[in-house]
């Protein structure tokens, strides 16, 4: 592709939303220096173009069925992050992302600590209503105002919890989005918290 190609690392232009293309690249391709993932579809620009994908075609990606949870079969009808099993054990509505209605969904509360079946307890110090107390956020170096900083599909206090940067879509350098990550993952419920392996 000559000048401009994928991958090249100009230090003219920079990498300003860091998915690494250069900006300058990003405008040889017409892709977003300002977004790591153009056409929203969970992989970074710089994956999609040096993988052969197309980064401004949300239908042009690899296949998701390589991307699985182990037990798979764990259901999550609400997309909460929780499975529709575990939340009937708690008591949460299944169907319902969001059991309290304090506007923080089931899932992220519980990674934070606090009680989904409670709404007074959800909003504490949270103008994001992501579940992570804004101090919390301010020492991370996240925004308390966005409840994912960094647009990688995984939310601030979910990316805490796995050791991932909520500044950088991309923690790796993998091209491929953090939310989006392949390998196995397990839902682990113990203590009334959720882990994931």
């Amino acid at each position: 592709m000559g000048e401009g190609a994928a991958g090249t690392d100009s230090a003219d232009t920079g990498d300003r939303d860091a998915d690494g293309l250069s900006d300058e690249d990003e405008s040889f391709f017409g892709t977003s220096a300002e977004h790591p993932d153009s056409d929203n579809d969970g992989f970074s620009d710089s994956y999609e173009v040096n993988e052969g994908y197309d980064p401004l075609d949300a239908t042009s990606r690899p296949d998701l069925g390589l991307f699985r949870f182990a037990g798979s079969a764990v259901q999550d009808e609400d997309g909460d992050g929780l499975p529709d099993l575990f939340e009937g054990e708690l008591g949460a509505n299944p169907q319902s992302a969001d059991t309290d209605g304090d506007g923080v969904p089931d899932g992220t509360e519980l990674l934070n600590g606090t009680d989904p079946l409670d709404a007074a307890e959800g909003l504490r110090a949270d103008r994001d209503g992501d579940g992570l107390a804004d101090t919390t956020e301010q020492a991370a170096g996240s925004n308390p105002l966005v409840a994912d900083t960094d647009k990688d599909s995984l939310s601030d206090p979910l990316e805490l919890l796995l050791n991932q940067d909520p500044r950088n879509p991309d923690t790796n350098g993998d091209g491929i989005l953090d939310g989006y990550q392949p390998g196995p993952k397990q839902y682990l419920y113990t203590n009334r918290q959720w882990h994931f392996d």
